[in-house]
C-alpha cells in the first residue's frame, strides 16, 4: 500500500529533526510513600496544575488523590471534597475541571467514575482556592456495571472518556459537552463495541487508552469483539467523529493475541494527526507497532523489548520518549522511515536519556509519562530518583519549546512602504540599504529567541509590536545593534526581527531558535533552528569628485553625484548627518560657517526597483577662506581740544595669512578705499575703515576703529547747587550781601573766573545791594530784579573750555506800596477826637500806625485827640519799610445830625430837622428866616433848606436839607363777571409813591374803608371812586375805568410736566383772580397726596403714566335764595416715566433750562448759602419753592418773580440734617427740579 501525501511530507520533517536536550526541574514534589500521579493538566485560568492520582499527600500537605501545583511546583491549598478510591484521568476546560477514575462517591454522595468541580481563585488572597463540587453531573448510570473510567481525551468542548463500565446503552465509552456536563448521544449501541463473552457478562472489553487523533477517536484496551472475525478478538478500535467504529479494524494477520491476557495494552501514543504507535501483544511480549487510523494500515516499528509489567510512550516535538526498562531510563528517540507503503518501516533512533534508579523493589513501574505544556511529568509509587536526583513518586523535566515553523518575511519594501507585505524568498539576495523582516510563527513555551548571523555588516532591531516598521534613521541613532555572532532575546516579538544591510555585507547565513529556561536565566533550552542563506547582491554605480576647496574666490561649491545604473535615486549626508535627497548639495562661504573643515560629505546611490541595492562614496572638501584680522599699530591716540591732526597705521595678525595683505583706507572725499596707510585724519569725525585683502584666495576684511575722543567743555557747578545755570540766592533789605563760589564738577580740577561788572574774579564773588548791576538791571522799576554772572571755566587735561551766565541773583530790595491817606484828619467843636483809617496795603502781613514808643499797634486805625504828625508804617516781606505822614489839624467847624434828604407827600405840610452837634447853646438860622430847630415846610413847593448854626464860643456850621416829594401812583383795573349778578373789580397793577409791591398800598373803595384788599365786589361793572393810600400816608383818588372786557373768574397753577416715578412734585397757585369764596385741588385716585393747601400742593406717583390735575375756584352767589356756586376749573396732564429729564442740559417746553446748583452736596450740621441759577425762554412769572425727599415744605427757600434770560438767586440755609432736599422750579411755560445733598 502506497502511504498518503501528508504521510510523506511527515515523514520527511521526522527525518530532518535532529538531536536535543532535556533538562531535569529543581523541584522536588514528594508524594506519600507509595504514591504515584496518573494524569497532570495545567488550568490556564488560574496559572495552576492539577495532579491526579494515588497519592495521600503532597509536599507533607494532605491531599486525597487531587492536588494544585503554582507555576513554580509549590502546593497550593484547596477544599477539594473527599473522594474515595482512584483518580485515572483529568481534563480541564475554563475553570470546569472533569475527573475520571475508580472512586464512587465524592464528598459522600454516589459519583461513579466521573465527577465535575469548578475552581476559582479565593476572595481573599491566601485563602484556599474554591472548589465546587457539580453532584448533578452523574453520566454513569449507577445501575449498569462499573469498574473505572481509565482515561479521558479532549476534542474542542468535548471530552470522551472509557473504562470498564456498562450502562445501557454506553459501554466502555461515553462522550459529554465540557461546558455544561451533558452527556452526547455517541456510541450509541451495535455502532461501537460488542458484546464479549467473559464470565456471562457482556461488556465492551477492558478499555484502557482514548485519544483523538486527527478527526477521529483511537480506543485501546483487551479482547474487544471483531465484527468481522466472530472468533477473533482486537485489541484496538477506531471511531469517526460521529461516533460510529470506522471499518477494517482488523488485527494483523500474524497477530496472536495471548486468551486471558487483559490489562496488557495499555500504550497510546500520537505521533500526528494520521499516525499512532502502541504496543501489539506476542506470545513472547510486547512490540511497538505503528497504524494510520485514516485507512487503518499497519506499518512495523523496529523492535523495542518492553517487559509485560509496564510500557510508556509519549511523543513531543517530533521526539518519540519511551520507557527504556533495559537502560532504566527516560529515552529519547527521533523517527525515520524506510519503504514506502504497506513496506514502510518506521526506525527509532536513540538520542538522549535521564536515567531512573530503582528501588529496591526492582525495575521503575511508570504509572504517569506525559507532556504537559514543555513540561515531562513522570510518576511511579516506586520513583526515587531521576538523573540522580532524589525524587519521590514525581519528577518534572523541561523540555525545549514547540519546534519552529518555517521563516518568513512581514515586510520588505522601498520607503515608504506600501500599504500590503510584500513576501520574499528567504534564501535571498540582498545587498546595502536593504531593511527587510524576518519572523517565524510565535512557537509555544517560547521562553525567548536566540537569532544568529556570522559575519559584517548587518544591524538589527528586534520588532518592538505587531506593527513595527524601523526607519534607517533608527538603525543610526543608537536603536539599531550590530549582528555578528548571536543574540537572545527574550521581548513580546522577539520572533521578528529587523536587518539593515550596510556596505560591509558579504553574505551569510541567518539562524533563529527558540528557548525556553529550565532552572537559571542561562539555562537555555533550543528548539530546532531556521535558516535563511542571505547573498549580496551586485551593487550600483557612483561618480563623484575626489576632492574640492571653498574659497572666497570659489566661495559656492555644487556637490554632485551621478550614476550609470538605471532606476535609481541619488541623495547626499549634509554636515548634520542629514540625508538630503538630491543628486547635489551646495556649499557657500558664508553658509557653511558653523561646518568643520576640513571633512567629507557621503554621497548615496540606492536602486529603487530590483534588489534595491545602495552604495555609498564621499568626496574630500577643504575650505580656506582665511581673511586679514587688522589691528591698530601702538595705541591709537585720544582727540581732544588740542589736537589738529593724527595718524593711524594698521597691521594684519593673522597668523595663518598665506601672504602679506593689501591694506588700504576709506577716502571720504571719493567714497572708496583710495588712501593708503597710513592714514592722517584732521577730524574726530573723519572714518577710520581699512580693508585687507590675500591675493591668493581673494578674501577680504574690512575694519573699523572707533576713535576715542575727549573733546566734552567742563560742566560749570556753583558750590552747593547742582551743575548748570542756578539762582543761587537774594539781595533784600534783610540780607543786602552774598557770596556766591565756584566748584570743580566730578573732581575735573579747571581754571574757574567770574566775570561781574566788567571784573575778571577767581573762583568766588560777593554781590550786594548796593552794586551798579542792580540799577543797570532795573529798567522797568519792579517790584523783583534779577542779575546774572557769567562764567569762564577751561579743563586744562583736555583744552576745552566754557564761557556764559553760570547765576542769578534776585534783588528784592523794593519797598512795599503805600496808598497816601485820604480821610479825616481835622478836630472839630462837634468831636473832640477823629479816627485815622488808613487804607491797607494788600498782601503786606506787618503795617500799622507808630505808636510814640515807636513800636506799630499793627491797626489800619488810630484814634487821636490832638494835633500833630502820625506815621503808618508798611513791613514788606523782603524786611523794607514805607512810611505815610499824616498831620492832624484844629478847625472851629460845627456837625449837624440830620439826614441830607427827606421824602414827603405833593401838596402837604411836613417838617425839616437840623441837631448841631456840639457844646453849649446852639442858634439855629434857616434859609426860610425860621429860627427853630424843626422848621415847616409844603411838599412840592418847599424843596431847599440851609441851616446856620452856633453855640457862642465861635463854633459855626452850616448845613443843606433837601424835601423831594413822591412820585405819582398809576394803577390800572380789571374787572371780572360773579356768579350770579353783578361782579368784581379788582386792581391789576399799581405803581408809585411810596410803596414798592401791592401788599404796601391800602384801598378805600366807593368810600368805603381802608384795608388792604384790591378785590372789589359789585352789583354792577362801573366806574367807581377809589382811594389809594401808600406807606408815607400819601393819598390819591382814582376812578375804577376797566381796562379790557370784563373776564370770567380763573385759575391757573404751576406744575412740571414731565417727570420720574418716584418724583416727588410742587404745584403752585397762579390764578389772577383773588377773590374766591375757595378752592380745592383734585387728583387721580392713583396719585399719592402729600400736601394741599390753597396757594401749594405737592404729590407723587408710584407707576408710570399721564396723570389729570384739577384745580378748582368756586362763587358762591347769595342773592338768590337758595344760593348758588360757580365753579371755575383749570386741568393741566402730567407725565411720569421711567428715567429722569437732565434739566442742567435741556429745555423742557421751551420754558426752563441749564439748571444749576452749587455748591452741591452741602455739610449737613451748618448754615450756608447756596446759588440757583436757571434760564427762562420768555418773559413770565415763576415760583420757586423748597421741600424734603417726602414734599414737606420748607420755608427757607421761598421765591417768586417775573424775568426772562438767566436768572441767579442765593439763598441762605440753616443748619440741616443730612438728606436728599428738592428745589422746585414752576414758570407759566414749564417747571424743572434739581436735587440738593446734604451729607
Amino acid at each position: 500500500m502506497k502511504l498518503p501525501s501528508l504521510l510523506l511530507l511527515l515523514l520527511l520533517f521526522f527525518i530532518k529533526s535532529t538531536l536535543f536536550s532535556q533538562v531535569l526541574k529543581n523541584v522536588t514534589i514528594h508524594l506519600d510513600g507509595a504514591g504515584q500521579v496518573a494524569d497532570v493538566k495545567y488550568i490556564a485560568s488560574i496559572d495552576k496544575y492539577i495532579l491526579v492520582g494515588k497519592f495521600t499527600s503532597v509536599d507533607g500537605s494532605p491531599a486525597n488523590n487531587i492536588a494544585l501545583l503554582d507555576a513554580d511546583f509549590n502546593f497550593v491549598s484547596a477544599n477539594f471534597p473527599p473522594i474515595n478510591n482512584e483518580i485515572k484521568a483529568v481534563e480541564v476546560f475554563g475553570n470546569n475541571v472533569y475527573i475520571g477514575g475508580s472512586f464512587t462517591t465524592v464528598d459522600g454522595h454516589p459519583q461513579l467514575g466521573l465527577a465535575r468541580f469548578i475552581i476559582t481563585a479565593p476572595p481573599i488572597s491566601g485563602n484556599p482556592y474554591v472548589v465546587t463540587d457539580q453532584p448533578s453531573f452523574q453520566p454513569i448510570n449507577s445501575t449498569g456495571v462499573f469498574e473505572s473510567v481509565n482515561d479521558m481525551d479532549m476534542n474542542g468542548a468535548e471530552i470522551i472518556a472509557t473504562g470498564l463500565f456498562y450502562d445501557n446503552p454506553r459501554k466502555g465509552i461515553l462522550a459529554f459537552n465540557a461546558s455544561s456536563g451533558t452527556v452526547s448521544n455517541k456510541f450509541a449501541p451495535d455502532s461501537d463495541c460488542f458484546w464479549a463473552e467473559a464470565s456471562g457478562v457482556g461488556f465492551c472489553g477492558l478499555t484502557m487508552k482514548v485519544k483523538r487523533v486527527g478527526l477521529n477517536y483511537v480506543l485501546i484496551g483487551n479482547r474487544f469483539e471483531n465484527p468481522y472475525y466472530e472468533t477473533l478478538y482486537t485489541s484496538m478500535m477506531t471511531f469517526n467523529p460521529s461516533g460510529v467504529t470506522i471499518s477494517g479494524n482488523t488485527k494483523p494477520s500474524y497477530y496472536n493475541l495471548v486468551p486471558g491476557q487483559a490489562n496488557r495494552n495499555t500504550s497510546l501514543c500520537k505521533i500526528n494527526d494520521s499516525i499512532i504507535f502502541t504496543s501489539i501483544g506476542k506470545n513472547a511480549g510486547y512490540a511497538l507497532g505503528a497504524f494510520n487510523t485514516l485507512n487503518t494500515a499497519y506499518y512495523k516499528v523496529g523492535l523495542i523489548d518492553v517487559p509485560a509489567s509496564d510500557h510508556a510512550f509519549e511523543m513531543y516535538n517530533g521526539n518519540f520518549f519511551y520507557l527504556n526498562t533495559t537502560t532504566n531510563s527516560i529515552q529519547r528517540s527521533t523517527i525515520s522511515t524506510t519503504g514506502s507503503g504497506s513496506t514502510t518501516v518506521f526506525h527509532l533512533t536513540n538520542t538522549t536519556a535521564i536515567p531512573l534508579n530503582s528501588n529496591p523493589e526492582g525495575t521503575c513501574e511508570v504509572d504517569l509519562f506525559h507532556v504537559v505544556k514543555n513540561l515531562f511529568f513522570v510518576s511511579s509509587d516506586n520513583l526515587s530518583t531521576v538523573g540522580g536526583q532524589s525524587r519521590t513518586g514525581l519528577a518534572v523535566i523541561c523540555l525545549e519549546p514547540e519546534n519552529p515553523k518555517k521563516m518568513n518575511n512581514l515586510w520588505n519594501a522601498p520607503q515608504p512602504q506600501p500599504p500590503t507585505p510584500v513576501p520574499f524568498e528567504l534564501d535571498t539576495i540582498v545587498c546595502a540599504g536593504n531593511i527587510k523582516a524576518y519572523t517565524v510563527p510565535p512557537a509555544m513555551y517560547a521562553k525567548g529567541y536566540k537569532w544568529t548571523f556570522n559575519g559584517p555588516g548587518v544591524k538589527y532591531i528586534i520588532s518592538q509590536n505587531a506593527a513595527f516598521v524601523p526607519t534607517e534613521s533608527q538603525f543610526s541613532d543608537g536603536t539599531g545593534q550590530e549582528l555578528n555572532g548571536s543574540i537572545y532575546s527574550d521581548q513580546q516579538f522577539a520572533y521578528k526581527i529587523w536587518l539593515m544591510f550596510d556596505e560591509s555585507f558579504t553574505g551569510g547565513q541567518l539562524k533563529v531558535e527558540p528557548y525556553s529556561l529550565c532552572n537559571t536565566l542561562t539555562d537555555y533550552l533550543l528548539a530546532k533552528p531556521v535558516t535563511a542563506n542571505l547573498v549580496l547582491a551586485p551593487l550600483p554605480a557612483i561618480t563623484i569628485a575626489d576632492s574640492l576647496v571653498l574659497s572666497c574666490l570659489n566661495d559656492t561649491l555644487d556637490l554632485v553625484v551621478t550614476s550609470s545604473t538605471p532606476a535609481v535615486n541619488l541623495s547626499w549626508i549634509d554636515q548634520n548627518g542629514t540625508i538630503v535627497p538630491n543628486d547635489s548639495i551646495q556649499l557657500t562661504k558664508t553658509g557653511s560657517l558653523s561646518i568643520s573643515f576640513p571633512r567629507y560629505f557621503q554621497a548615496i546611490v540606492k536602486q529603487n526597483t530590483g534588489n534595491m541595492c545602495r552604495v555609498r562614496d564621499s568626496v574630500f572638501v577643504n575650505r580656506n577662506v582665511v581673511e586679514p584680522q587688522l589691528i591698530i599699530s601702538g595705541t591709537l591716540p585720544i582727540w581732544n581740544c588740542y589736537t589738529d591732526s593724527l595718524q593711524i597705521v594698521v597691521i594684519d595678525t593673522n597668523s595663518m595669512a598665506p601672504e602679506s595683505a593689501v591694506i588700504n583706507s576709506w577716502n571720504q572725499l571719493t567714497s572708496d578705499y583710495s588712501n593708503p596707510n597710513p592714514l592722517t585724519i584732521y577730524s574726530a569725525l573723519d572714518p577710520l575703515w581699512f580693508l585687507a585683502a590675500y591675493p591668493s584666495n581673494g578674501c577680504v576684511s574690512t575694519t573699523n576703529f572707533p576713535l576715542s575722543s575727549d573733546i566734552a567743555s567742563p560742566v560749570p557747578q556753583i558750590a552747593g547747587f547742582p551743575n548748570g545755570f542756578q539762582q543761587v540766592g537774594t539781595i533784600s533789605c534783610l540780607s543786602d550781601s552774598l557770596l556766591v563760589v565756584l566748584s570743580d564738577f566730578n573732581a575735573v580740577n579747571t581754571n574757574n573766573y567770574w566775570i561781574y561788572q566788567g571784573d575778571t574774579i577767581q573762583d568766588s564773588v560777593w554781590v550786594t545791594a548796593s552794586d551798579l548791576s542792580y540799577s543797570i538791571a532795573d529798567t522797568l522799576g519792579g517790584n523783583l530784579v534779577t542779575v546774572t554772572i557769567d562764567e569762564y571755566r577751561m579743563n586744562p587735561l583736555n583744552g576745552c573750555s566754557t564761557f556764559g551766565p553760570l547765576a542769578a541773583v534776585v534783588f528784592d530790595i523794593r519797598k512795599p506800596n503805600l496808598v497816601s491817606y485820604t480821610g479825616v484828619n481835622t478836630l472839630t467843636c462837634s468831636a473832640a477826637n477823629i479816627t485815622l483809617d488808613h487804607i491797607p496795603t494788600f498782601g503786606v502781613p506787618t503795617q500799622g500806625w507808630l505808636l510814640p514808643n515807636g513800636t506799630s499797634n499793627g491797626a489800619d486805625t488810630l484814634v487821636v485827640n490832638s494835633t500833630g504828625e502820625f506815621y503808618y508804617e508798611v513791613v514788606g516781606n523782603n524786611g523794607c519799610v514805607n512810611i505815610d505822614t499824616v498831620t492832624v489839624q484844629q478847625t472851629n467847624e460845627l456837625l449837624f445830625a440830620s439826614s441830607m434828604d427827606t421824602l414827603v407827600c405833593p401838596g402837604l405840610s411836613f417838617n425839616v430837622n437840623a441837631v448841631a452837634i456840639g457844646p453849649g447853646t446852639m442858634v439855629y438860622s434857616w434859609s426860610n428866616g425860621s429860627q427853630t430847630i424843626n422848621p415847616t415846610g409844603i411838599g412840592g413847593l418847599d424843596s431847599l433848606f440851609i441851616v446856620q448854626a452856633t453855640n457862642g464860643s465861635g463854633c459855626l456850621g452850616i448845613d443843606t436839607l433837601m424835601a423831594r416829594i413822591t412820585s405819582p401812583i398809576v394803577a390800572t383795573f380789571e374787572a371780572f363777571s360773579s356768579c350770579g349778578s353783578g361782579g368784581f373789580i379788582q386792581v391789576d397793577s399799581i405803581y408809585g409813591g411810596g410803596a414798592s409791591a401791592l401788599s404796601d398800598y391800602l384801598f378805600a373803595f366807593n368810600g368805603g374803608a381802608y384795608s388792604s384788599n384790591y378785590n372789589f365786589p359789585v352789583t354792577q361793572i362801573a366806574a367807581y371812586p377809589l382811594l389809594i393810600k401808600d406807606t408815607l400816608g400819601c393819598e390819591y383818588s382814582f376812578t375804577t375805568n376797566i381796562t379790557g372786557e370784563i373776564q370770567n373768574p380763573d385759575v391757573n397753577f404751576l406744575v412740571s410736566t414731565y417727570n420720574q416715578v418716584g418724583d416727588t412734585i410742587a404745584l403752585v397757585n397762579i390764578s389772577d383772580f383773588s377773590d374766591f369764596d375757595g378752592v380745592f385741588w383734585t387728583f387721580p385716585t392713583d396719585v399719592e397726596l402729600i400736601h394741599a393747601t390753597d396757594s401749594v400742593a405737592i404729590f407723587t406717583a408710584i407707576d408710570t403714566g399721564w396723570y389729570n390735575i384739577q384745580f378748582t375756584g368756586y362763587l358762591i352767589d347769595n342773592s338768590v335764595n337758595p344760593a348758588d356756586t360757580c365753579f371755575y376749573s383749570f386741568n393741566k396732564p402730567v407725565y411720569f416715566g421711567n428715567f429722569a429729564l437732565n434739566f442742567g442740559d435741556s429745555v423742557v417746553d421751551n420754558s426752563i433750562s441749564n439748571v444749576q446748583l452749587y455748591p452741591n452736596p452741602i455739610q449737613a450740621g451748618q448754615s450756608q448759602s447756596v446759588t440757583l441759577s436757571f434760564n427762562l425762554a420768555s418773559l413770565q412769572q415763576y415760583e420757586v419753592l423748597f421741600t424734603t425727599s417726602l414734599g414737606e415744605i420748607l420755608p427757607y427757600i421761598s421765591d417768586e418773580g417775573s424775568a426772562q434770560d438767566d436768572v441767579i438767586k442765593t439763598y441762605n440755609l440753616p443748619a440741616l440734617a443730612a438728606g436728599t432736599y428738592l428745589i422746585h422750579i414752576l414758570a407759566e411755560y414749564g417747571a424743572a427740579q434739581i436735587k440738593l445733598v446734604v451729607q
